[in-house]
């Protein structure tokens, strides 16, 4: 487990968990990876099987458990979103609870 209050990386690999201020991905998440962080932003996709806590979330392709006071999602894609605020720009599949 890694704890810093910045985290930029390219991939997180399957079996990952990271705790931060704030953590960049500009590739994808993979499955059984927790991430933990105020501010989350992920470029790529995230992967079934992914858990992600966060208080604000941006995410492109979303395929993951997501918990967040505010997400926005360009793509819902089979994930589950967990938050008080969600925005969505296409929803293929997924659940949301807001």
């Amino acid at each position: 487990m890694s704890t810093t209050d910045l985290i930029k990386k390219e991939n997180i690999t399957e079996g990952c968990e990271l705790t931060s201020e704030v953590i960049i991905i500009t590739n994808n998440v993979q499955k059984e990876t927790i991430l933990e962080c105020v501010d989350l932003q992920i470029d790529g996709t995230t992967s079934k099987g992914s858990s992600l806590y966060a208080k604000k979330a941006k995410i492109n392709n979303h395929q993951g458990d997501l918990r967040c006071s505010y997400a926005n999602i360009n793509i819902l894609d089979g994930g589950t979103t967990n938050a008080t605020e969600v925005d969505i720009n296409t929803a293929i599949s997924g659940t949301i609870y807001a």
